[in-house]
């Protein structure tokens, strides 16, 4: 039974990916033609078109196929002899239409008209395409040659600001010592990764490493996987701080792939203590084109990272278990790992110091002189909220990937921010794609569903008081004290949009190759796959309408923050 269940599944979703044929594609009364059927990628496309029959003007949708339905992507209105046009920019493939609504004249009716199917396969650029000297135009790599003639890390520790942005992203290359796949969330395999910076001034590279599966939800997607790196050496790569700990993000189930880099700058104008610098990259593993990545520092306890109290440790809570970390749970039940070489005996003295936190945040004298702030750096906690907050970032309720500090003496902070795939509007639980409302003071804790509570704190006794910062906001100067802030930051937040949109023409190129089929991409979905699907969760149906998206709901989520918190 279970072989002949998959087998169902697969056959309807494979049906579903195909663009049905309209009913009346024959004599839909609407014509619609591109100015270019096979245009090359970030070409802009003029779709003209007509609705017959038409006396007056008449209101026409631009319509793009999801996968599983229709979505409307443009309105415009045609002329009194029924002419109208379109304009649309070419990402990866897509089915169109045209329709014009059913609409009533002088008391007649006149029914729904739409045009047959337009299929759009925009050509990609050529993978080849840099100003430096090229490799291959085939996916199949070329690695840069070394700057020296042994592999070894670059010696320079780098600098401490944020690496320079590029016009042309690097190209990285992992080969495997064994050429075998890497799979395993656990064992490391020894690999080189050499760095092509593609005519830019930031520095080539080879550098041995280990290289192994990162993440969660995102170790399950296997045709982009995310990686965790050791280098066996400090290395600084492109620009960044020498470390040997570094992440290949992979951004799957974010269609955008800027999620993570405009939470990161939102942080920087936070002016969190920390924020991890990343650079887009295009990466091959073993000869193989695996498309759009971040090279990105990984959250550790570093100088030129996480700084740490002396007698400190770095915290992160997180629901997925991991029997190689020490962990604790707090007395609301969220679990915390000690990320660290830390013993039993420091673990359970931090466990005491952060319950002592959490028995003051929800004790009767919470907001007293002995309350919850006389255990935490509040500004740590204003800050923090502020970005999560701003990109209603589902994880952040205490529940997955929420990284904090604490001292000596058991003063906790908050930070730094890490992991944005699932924010800013792309997904639809808890009102999350709305860029109006309260999503990380809400309480949303459900007896009768308690597990679908998206936070830790979800047990019958717990749930109702709901996590840290919903009993954060019952703290008149909590609240005020976020108010002055989101008013210090707005101004610096208002140009989020424009940074989405600057970013997105940056990594342009590489995204096109990201979803683009045959021998110049990778061909992954641009819509829902059976790890996303819909309604759940929220797709634009192309890379530069995921963008559209990403930079309308920053701006509006903003714009409704600064209503609500005004001066």
């Amino acid at each position: 039974m279970g072989v002949v269940r998959v087998l169902v599944v697969v056959v309807v979703m494979a049906t579903a990916l195909v663009a049905p044929a309209t009913a009346t594609a024959a004599a839909g009364g609407v014509t619609i033609a591109p100015s270019s059927r096979a245009p090359a990628v970030g070409q802009t496309v003029t779709l003209t078109g007509s609705v017959r029959s038409t006396t007056r003007p008449r209101q026409v949708r631009l319509q793009r196929w999801t996968g599983r339905s229709w979505s409307t992507l443009r309105t415009t209105t045609t002329s009194r002899r029924g002419a109208f046009s379109f304009r649309h920019v070419a990402g990866a493939p897509v089915s169109l239409r045209a329709t014009a609504p059913a609409v009533k004249r002088s008391g007649k009716r006149l029914p729904t008209r739409t045009s047959s199917t337009l299929r759009l396969r925009p050509v990609a650029p050529a993978l080849s395409a840099t100003p430096a000297p090229a490799p291959s135009p085939a996916v199949t790599p070329a690695p840069t040659p070394a700057p020296s003639p042994t592999p070894t890390p670059t010696p320079d520790p780098g600098p401490t600001t944020d690496p320079e942005p590029v016009e042309v992203l690097p190209r990285v290359d992992v080969t495997t010592t064994t050429g075998e796949p890497i799979a395993s969330l656990e064992l490391y395999q020894t690999a080189t990764m050499t760095i092509d910076p593609r005519g830019s001034t930031l520095a080539a590279s080879t550098t041995p490493l280990r290289i192994r599966v990162r993440g969660n939800v995102t170790s399950w997607v296997s045709i982009k996987l995310p990686y965790k790196i050791k280098t066996d050496k400090k290395a600084s790569l492109l620009g960044m701080p020498a470390s040997k700990n570094w992440a290949l993000l992979a951004n799957f189930y974010d269609r955008s792939m800027l999620r993570n880099q405009l939470a990161f700058e939102t942080s920087r104008r936070a002016g969190l203590p920390w924020t991890p610098r990343t650079q887009h990259v295009e990466l091959w593993v073993d000869g193989g084109y695996r498309g759009l990545y971040q090279l990105a520092e990984n959250v550790e306890a570093e100088p030129d990272r996480v700084v740490v109290p002396e007698g400190g440790h770095l915290l992160e809570a997180d629901s997925y278990p991991d029997d190689s970390t020490p962990s604790f749970r707090t007395p609301r039940g969220i679990q915390i790992f000690l990320k660290g070489d830390e013993t039993a005996a420091e673990r359970d003295v931090v466990a005491g110091q952060v319950g002592a936190f959490e028995d003051a945040l929800y004790g009767d004298g919470f907001t007293g002189p002995d309350g919850w702030a006389s255990h935490a750096d509040v500004d740590s906690f204003v800050d923090w909220y502020i970005v999560n907050e701003l990109t209603k970032n589902i994880d952040a309720s205490l529940r997955n990937s929420v990284w904090m500090t604490i001292d000596a003496q058991g003063r906790l902070s908050m930070g730094p921010v890490w992991d944005f795939d699932f924010s800013a509007g792309n997904r639809s639980n808890w009102s999350t794609d709305q860029p109006s409302g309260w999503f990380l003071r809400t309480n949303w804790f459900d007896p009768t569903w308690p597990q679908t509570a998206p936070t830790q704190v979800n047990s019958a006794e717990a749930g109702p008081d709901g996590h840290w910062f919903v009993r954060l906001f019952d703290d008149p100067a909590f609240e005020q004290r976020v108010r002055e802030r989101w008013n210090e930051l707005s101004d610096d937040l208002a140009t989020l949009p424009a940074y989405v949109r600057s970013q997105a023409e940056l990594v342009a190129p590489a995204a096109a190759r990201n979803f683009a089929e045959g021998s110049n991409g990778t061909g992954l979905p641009i819509g829902p796959t059976f790890l996303d699907p819909e309604p759940d969760h929220v797709f634009a149906g192309s890379w530069d309408g995921e963008v559209d998206l990403l930079a309308t709901w920053i701006g509006a989520r903003r714009s409704w923050i600064d209503q609500q918190l005004d001066d």
